[in-house]
């Protein structure tokens, strides 16, 4: 299957756009994927927050870079971004590196409307798979990252390419769904929420992303 890098026109969103602020742990594979849905339909904006090397990528950390991005008070006067009703905030977390730690950011999350986390267990990884694939892989040792990025790296065509294979959103979508088990809130092992955030990034772009898979 060829995809190029062509495939639509990019659009700056309308005034009326609904936003979608994502704050992701990982600096470079989550915010490469999400990146691509920019200007994608001119009635979303999707704005993928870019960490500095020396900020802050924990739980707490996201956390308090989001209050500061989006949230206007006394001592904040001028957010990085304007946030509107029927927005949402989002946080992508891994559970391998975190643990714990991310229940007390759904709890802080839990005190704004439309703020949630999106997790994988036990990476990004896991999200990725389900692009190509459907079903829990059947490999050793699926409660490691770097056995989950080998696989992805290694069983996918040259590779998860951010700048083409976001566009098969739909099946990521229904194959980690149909496949998702999770306990008190948290993903279990071979599961992911993101598929939640894809779904409010999906129900606006769907036509445009079918225009795209046409000329593949």
């Amino acid at each position: 299957m060829i995809l190029t890098n062509r495939l639509f026109t990019r659009r700056e969103p309308e005034r009326s756009a609904k936003s979608i602020y994502i704050f992701c742990e990982g600096k470079k594979r989550e915010y490469q994927y999400f990146r691509y849905f920019r200007g994608i339909d001119s009635r979303i904006n999707v704005e993928v927050y870019a960490l500095r090397q020396d900020e802050n990528n924990s739980p707490a950390g996201l956390y308090q870079i989001a209050l500061d991005c989006t949230v206007r008070t006394p001592d904040n006067p001028s957010p990085k971004y304007e946030f509107l009703d029927g927005d949402e905030v989002w946080f992508v977390i891994d559970t391998d590196d975190w643990g714990s730690q991310i229940h007390e950011l759904r709890e802080n999350a839990s005190n704004y409307l439309a703020w949630h986390v999106a997790q994988s267990n036990p990476c990004f990884e896991v999200w990725l798979y389900f692009h190509y694939f459907d079903g829990t892989p059947d490999f050793q040792n699926k409660e490691n990252c770097a056995v989950w990025r080998g696989f992805v790296a290694n069983n996918l065509p040259g590779g998860f390419d951010a700048r083409r294979h976001p566009v098969f959103i739909e099946k990521a979508i229904s194959s980690s769904r149909a496949h998702f088990i999770e306990i008190e809130n948290s993903p279990q092992v071979g599961s992911t929420q993101v598929f939640r955030l894809a779904e409010s990034i999906y129900a606006i772009c769907k036509r445009n992303i079918d225009e795209i898979l046409k000329k593949i």
